[in-house]
């Protein structure tokens, strides 16, 4: 009995060596934190807007600005309306009527709730498939202005350009739509939502 007793304490620290030894080669879970490209947020924030989860940009945008949107290419920084970062949970759900802009080429008000807007202006491709996407050069063009580079100064503009393939070729250029993103870099790899950018055929 005394040496079935002083082999298990011989044993004991062995095994606990041996276990400590496995456990250690388990990888640690990797904490979903940036650093993220700036292509990256943009797949990550395409993805939530076809999902319309808007509580779940709120961690993408910076609280004191929020994120203003444009329903054509040129950026009014004076007129577009601004969503707030706070409200971003409930606002496809709010049933008031707000201005958003004009409509090209009636020149009339832009006048929808939040989720109306986001029916026409954001939602009106399936971006996340979309036909090219990429920075550093306008992909959809339109006869409006792109002034994205100078409404927000330093800042990454990362567009989704997407052409109905179901389309004849005489209405591809009539069909097309795309959705720039724009991005700054908050903190080094933390890359936050400023504005969404809606194009498509303008007169």
């Amino acid at each position: 009995m005394k040496i079935m007793i002083t082999s298990a304490l011989f044993l004991l620290p062995l095994l606990l060596i041996i276990f400590s030894s496995c456990r250690q080669q388990v990888p640690a879970p990797v904490a979903d934190v940036p650093p993220y490209t700036a292509a990256e947020v943009a797949q990550r924030v395409v993805l939530l807007l076809k999902a319309k989860d808007f509580a779940g940009l709120q961690p993408y945008t910076i609280l004191d600005k929020g994120i203003r949107c444009t329903p054509y290419a040129y950026v009014d920084v004076d007129k577009d309306r601004v969503l707030s970062a706070n409200a971003l949970s409930g606002a496809l759900a709010d049933l008031n009527v707000y201005l958003w802009g004009s409509y090209d080429g009636t020149g009339d008000p832009i006048t929808l709730t939040t989720a109306d807007y986001y029916a026409k202006f954001i939602s009106d491709k399936d971006y996340p498939t979309a036909t090219q996407q990429g920075t550093g050069k306008r992909l959809g063009v339109s006869n409006s202005k792109d002034n994205s580079a100078t409404a927000y100064p330093g800042a990454t503009i990362y567009e989704f350009y997407y052409r109905d393939k179901d389309a004849t070729e005489e209405m591809k250029s009539f069909t097309w739509g795309s959705l720039r993103l724009v991005l700054t870099e908050y903190k080094p790899g933390d890359w936050r939502l400023l504005g969404v950018i809606h194009d498509q055929w303008t007169i």
